[in-house]
């Protein structure tokens, strides 16, 4: 200050420019003094980080004055006191040299090079470097050098390599001209092989320098270089990585001088390894780094050494190998390195400690990432059982480190306490608290892991309740509200204040399924507050943290929750998010998009359009998703939820522009073999959506080559892990395909194509030759889907022996692939069962006997840990099978009838119909019928279904479906049995009279399929006799009730049993005579009602052929007067003559 009394800088640059225009004497005189001005400014600068003083001596143009004389004179004139001062305002922040660097010095800085005097190439050459070193810190070290052409220019580069190859100038001005070419050549290839060999040489040897700035500068101008492929092969080349771990594990002993160049030496081994590692994502060189020793040989140094003895290039370096994905860490972690790391903690270099600290830290996450998320972590015992917490707490709690040593401490804390209880209360209070501080902390890095910490540790109920003390979301949806204005760093805070906010509603919500945390923040307008962020903010101010924040709000969580997030009106603020420039900002809209869309996918019927459609259409929200599909500068994933939101909101929807169409579509059955499950998973389901519009379906059908298919699935899966999991991944992909091609599509042509094409050959072939590991879902869905169909399609799979492959996967542990076997075993069992006579032997049985097939169901049947609906199908399957044949083994009949037994109460209406007719189909052979016979009362079911309904539906559910077993069990007795004595039994019972009361008495809705199909069995196949018995039980006026029943086969079940019982009448009387129940139909008006049925639109075939049968019987030997009836019942009937079914003819 004392120094700087009275010094006009002004005038001094005013006085720097006076020329040399005088007499030698006055030159001298002027050069004397201008060298004493800039000894002056060297005096004041020197040794000095003095950013003020250094901006106002450039303000006042003392830099432009001392270019104006590296410009202006001859060499000679310009002393070494010039630049020096020069020199040392370079010696300062990158903002200082941005100022200088604007100025243009270069040109000038290079002239000097070629001075005659050392000292001033020293101070030149020092400021090129200064100046080059600015450029490199403020671009990315991935990207070449800034100055690059600026230097070319000016032949700078060559400049430089010349001034190297000097052999008359000190050592200095060499090894900084070489530091200066590996800066410029940052991130990109030494053209000329000569050069590149000879800087990157000299580099190298510059590591081990005596000279610490040197060395410095030279380690980070060789990671420069580096980041070019050439430069970096040819450093490769140079070096032998055994010995440099051989070099490292060199003992530290002998005299002061020996200790000294041995630590030079492996200072310069370990700025070497920096160099080849620094900002290099090379996992592989990292494991060859590791291979040859040399993380050992670090550790044997952390170990064997005094801390006093253990520099910062050896923490470095290791620092360096952990920068590296988790497989690297691992290894790392193998070799058990955390207590030698916490023993660094105690170092008396803060440096030191931090790079123990960040090394601990991504070794920890290592850990995180390869375990699952509410697990403990892996490594929390390899760093408690050497009090590695209690010192990272001590470390936490100093004074005398820098803040980031503290963060880093707390996260490394919070990392190792995953889903664990931090136990001691004032640490864990400590540690969330700071956590809590620095979510909203302007470094980025430290802000993020931050926040992971937190949640880690939220997986801890006793962690997450101390997380949640003092959260108010009422105070967190205000401040989100807050607008971002003001002055730049008033503005900075505004948005990191609200990041930490966003932040913590992340970690308190991040894989929670707690539905009453997610209503308690859309009830306090967290959600709303969000919303208006997205849609009044400028876009670069809405961040990761706070898209982040309304994404977790939507997952996971109910349909209900999403839904109350769609009533906030949500897509115009998401849709406007689309438009930013971060592309995870896109990736977390498009996932809340995606969400909002599934929860009204979900909550509506598959084959109905999108409820959101019409919403989103007004928002031009369609073209806005086909805008970011087309998009090239986003991740790939933002594009595939893009066309999977596209493909849900088409649903049953055509997608009218054929562009769009055809893209959309491809690109779906091109992402349905993602290696990512979820995209997989949702493009198939997209494409399910779409195949409900017939356009959208037939483009589908158009990019599916079935013989393709058919031959991808033929693939062996072989090769390594990677390439077989490929494989399976397409082979799956194609399988989806299949299936969402015929799912709930009634098209036995195109599963006959699909048959014929070898797909199904190809299915059996992965189900024969592959492990069961290998055999997927998808795999199984196709399947079965193939025999979702008429039997005329399941005959032809029965022909390519399917059933070894499909009871082989009952052996699978996965409970969706064994119902996927059972299923398809069952469907192709029941065409076996329908085209062949009831009375017969199942035509599949002697197949399956003959490879032990039917005692591997029973097995499977009898296993203690199957799925209960994989049994009860199982059972089902058995039963078809001993259609008309005893089961042997008299145990497992009785265990298979009970059970089957138990199903026919059933509350899934598929699974009791179809446990009746495998009780029927057993019901066949006499020694089983006894054993489905024991324990009937036929009176008790006829007292129980004349049980009243109530006013309560729960209760009146329960009575119907205790009656629907009742009736199902009595159907499988008599079904196809000719059995007139039991049919009597029956009958006198009750049971029929029972059955005409519930016709009668209930609303038609209450009457079930269950009911008219036993009445209906109860008059097939059957004697006149018993049915004249049903007859006096005055049947008509129930059935013809029934003809009012919105199901079209209990209608049709009803005018058989008319039929049937109109059968006795016909047998009974002369055949001239007209028949007897007609004037009972008559008074009923029941042969209008009939003549109704017939004319119906909405009812089969079958029935209006049944009905115009039995007005043909009614009118016998009389005449038919309704003339319209006449001649539409004689047309219809004569067209019967030739009926293909016997029945009808």
């Amino acid at each position: 200050a004392e120094i700087a009394k009275g010094i006009n800088l002004r005038q001094i640059a005013d006085e720097l420019r006076l020329p040399l225009n005088g007499s030698p004497d006055q030159n001298k005189q002027l050069i004397t003094k201008q060298e004493g001005y800039c000894t002056l400014i060297f005096i004041m600068l020197k040794g000095r980080d003095d950013l003020e003083l250094r901006k106002v001596l450039i303000n006042t143009g003392i830099s432009d004055s001392l270019l104006y004389i590296f410009e202006s004179r001859n060499l000679p004139s310009v002393t070494k006191p010039f630049t020096d001062a020069y020199s040392q305002l370079t010696v300062a922040s990158n903002e200082i040299r941005q100022l200088l660097f604007n100025k243009k010095p270069y040109f000038l800085l290079l002239r000097l090079l070629n001075h005659s005097d050392n000292q001033v190439i020293n101070n030149a050459i020092l400021s090129i470097s200064n100046l080059l070193a600015y450029g490199c810190d403020t671009t990315p070290v991935s990207q070449p050098h800034p100055h690059f052409a600026e230097m070319e220019q000016n032949n700078g580069t060559k400049q430089l390599f010349s001034l190297f190859k000097t052999s008359n100038i000190e050592n200095y001005a060499r090894d900084t001209a070489a530091i200066c070419i590996g800066r410029l050549y940052k991130a990109k290839d030494i053209p000329m092989l000569s050069m590149r060999v000879e800087i990157i040489q000299h580099l190298k040897n510059l590591l081990g320098s005596a000279n610490e700035n040197i060395s410095i500068n030279s380690k980070y101008s060789l990671s420069d270089l580096t980041q070019s492929i050439q430069n970096h092969k040819q450093l490769m080349r140079m070096i032998d990585l055994k010995q440099i771990a051989e070099e490292i594990r060199r003992p530290f002993v002998g005299q002061p001088d020996q200790k000294r160049e041995i630590l030079n030496i492996q200072h310069g081994q370990c700025s070497l390894l920096y160099a080849l590692t620094e900002n290099r994502k090379d996992d592989d060189l990292r494991k060859a780094l590791i291979a040859a020793g040399i993380a050992d040989a670090l550790l044997f140094v952390f170990n064997s050494r005094e801390l006093n003895q253990i520099d910062q290039p050896f923490t470095d370096a290791f620092f360096q190998l952990t920068y590296a994905d988790d497989d690297v860490n691992l290894i790392l972690v193998d070799k058990q390195p955390f207590h030698l790391l916490i023993r660094l903690l105690g170092h008396a270099n803060n440096r030191i400690v931090n790079d123990a600290l960040l090394s601990i830290s991504n070794l920890l996450l290592a850990g995180t990432n390869t375990t699952s998320h509410s697990t403990p972590h892996p490594h929390y015992a390899a760093i408690a059982g050497f009090s590695g917490d209690k010192q990272l707490h001590s470390l936490f709690k100093r004074k005398d480190v820098e803040q980031q040593t503290r963060d880093w401490a707390a996260i490394c804390i919070g990392r190792m306490y995953r889903a664990r209880e931090i136990p001691v209360i004032t640490m864990r209070t400590e540690i969330l608290q700071h956590l809590k501080t620095i979510l909203g902390c302007s470094d980025e890095n430290i802000s993020i892991n931050s926040k992971y910490a937190i949640s880690d540790l939220a997986q801890n109920p006793a962690n997450y309740k101390e997380i949640m003390k003092g959260i108010d979301m009422f105070a967190i949806a205000e401040e989100l509200r807050k607008p971002i204005s003001g002055p730049n760093d008033q503005k900075k805070k505004l948005l990191s204040t609200q990041e930490g906010q966003c932040s913590l509603l992340y970690i308190i919500l991040k894989g929670r399924k707690d539905e009453a945390l997610r209503k308690t923040m859309i009830d306090s307008e967290v959600a709303d507050s969000l919303l208006f962020v997205f849609e009044t903010r400028d876009l670069q101010t809405i961040t990761k943290p706070i898209s982040d924040a309304f994404f977790q709000l939507t997952v996971p969580c109910s349909d209900e929750l999403k839904l109350m997030l769609y009533d906030k009106k949500p897509y115009p603020g998401l849709l406007r998010l689309l438009n930013h420039k971060d592309s995870k900002v896109i990736k977390d809209t498009i996932l809340s998009i995606s969400n909002i869309l599934l929860a009204g996918t979900n909550t509506t019927a598959i084959d109905a359009p999108h409820p959101h459609f019409d919403v989103m259409m007004k928002y031009n929200g369609v073209e806005q998703l086909f805008t970011l599909f087309q998009r090239t500068d986003v991740e790939q994933q933002a594009r595939d939820w893009a066309a999977i939101c596209i493909g849900r909101l088409f649903r049953a929807n055509e997608i009218p522009k054929q562009q769009m169409r055809t893209e959309i579509i491809n690109h779906l059955k091109t992402i349905i073999c993602n290696t990512v499950e979820n995209i997989r998973v949702n493009s198939k389901y997209a494409l399910v959506y779409l195949a409900q519009n017939s356009v959208n379906y037939n483009q589908i059908k158009k990019v599916i080559d079935m013989k393709s298919i058919a031959a991808e699935l033929r693939k062996p899966l072989v090769g390594n892990e990677e390439y077989k999991k490929e494989i399976l991944n397409r082979q799956e992909g194609q399988c989806n395909l299949l299936t969402l091609l015929i799912e709930n599509k009634d098209d036995d042509d195109l599963r006959k194509d699909i048959i014929d094409s070898g797909i199904a050959d190809s299915l059996l072939f992965i189900f024969e030759t592959r492990i069961i590991p290998q055999i997927t879902e998808p795999f199984t869905e196709a399947f079965f889907q193939i025999t979702v169909a008429g039997d005329e399609v399941n005959l032809l799979l029965y022909e390519k022996s399917p059933y070894p492959y499909l009871i082989q996967i009952l052996n699978h542990p996965n409970d969706i692939i064994q119902m996927h076997a059972i299923n398809s075993i069952f469907n192709i069992l029941l065409a076996g069962t329908n085209t062949t006579e009831s009375l017969t032997q199942h035509p599949h049985f002697d197949v399956i006997f003959q490879f032990e097939g039917i005692q591997k169901l029973v097995d499977f049947f009898l296993r203690p840990n199957v799925d209960k609906s994989a049994r009860d199908w199982v059972a089902i399957c058995i039963g078809r099978l001993y259609r008309s044949k005893e089961i042997p083994d008299n145990k497992i009949k009785i265990q298979l009838i009970a059970h089957l037994k138990s199903l026919l109460t059933n509350i899934d209406e598929k699974l009791s119909v179809n446990a009746k007719y495998s009780l029927s189909d057993l019901s066949q052979d006499k020694a089983n019928l006894t054993e489905v016979k024991k324990g009937i009362e036929m009176k008790q079911v006829a007292q129980d279904l004349r049980k009243s309904l109530t006013t309560d539906n729960d209760a009146n559910d329960d009575i119907i479906l205790a009656q629907e077993g009742q009736c199902n069990f009595l159907y499988s007795l008599i079904e196809n049995r000719k059995d007139d004595e039991f049919r009597k039994g029956i009958i006198k019972s009750g049971v029929a009279d029972s059955l005409l009361f519930v016709f009668e008495s209930r609303k038609l809705q209450q009457i079930t399929e269950s009911y008219i199909d036993l009445f209906l069995q109860l008059t097939v196949p059957c004697g006149d006799e018993v049915k004249q018995m049903l007859f006096v039980q005055k049947p008509y006026p129930a059935l013809l009730k029934l003809f009012g029943h919105t199901d079209p086969y209990i209608i049709k079940l009803a005018a058989l049993s008319i039929f049937n019982i109109l059968g006795a009448g016909i047998n009974s009387t002369p055949a001239s005579t007209p028949h007897p129940h007609f004037e009972v139909m008559q008074q009923l008006n029941g042969i209008d009602k009939l003549f109704t049925l017939f004319r119906r639109a909405d009812v089969d075939n079958y029935t209006i052929d049944t009905a115009a049968v039995c007005i043909g019987r009614l009118f016998r030997a009389k005449e038919i007067t309704n003339p319209t009836m006449a001649k539409a019942i004689f047309t219809h009937l004569k067209s019967l003559i030739n009926d293909p079914d016997q029945r009808t003819k």
